[in-house]
């Protein structure tokens, strides 16, 4: 999780107790500039980044959050009407 708020890393610690080790290790909440580009730098390429992701990332793409989560039907599955 990246930039997670201090609720989920709250409730993490809670949980992550009875959890099976394996989907544990999966699980990495990432803070910082350094800590974007350290870890999400090692499986995307700067090239295939978006800008918002971490510095040093060249795609330059804005996204509409309003029109995305307002304008986007969260209740129906892909194709249904």
């Amino acid at each position: 999780m990246v930039d997670a708020p201090f609720v989920f890393r709250a409730f993490w610690a809670i949980i992550k107790h009875f959890i099976d080790p394996i989907t544990k290790e999966l699980v990495c909440f990432i803070s910082g500039e350094e800590a974007k580009k350290q870890v999400l730098g090692s499986i995307i390429d700067n090239d295939e980044a978006s800008t918002w992701m971490f510095d040093g990332a060249k795609v330059d793409c804005e996204v509409d959050v309003e029109k995305f989560f307002n304008g986007t039907p969260f209740d129906y599955a892909c194709g249904e009407n």
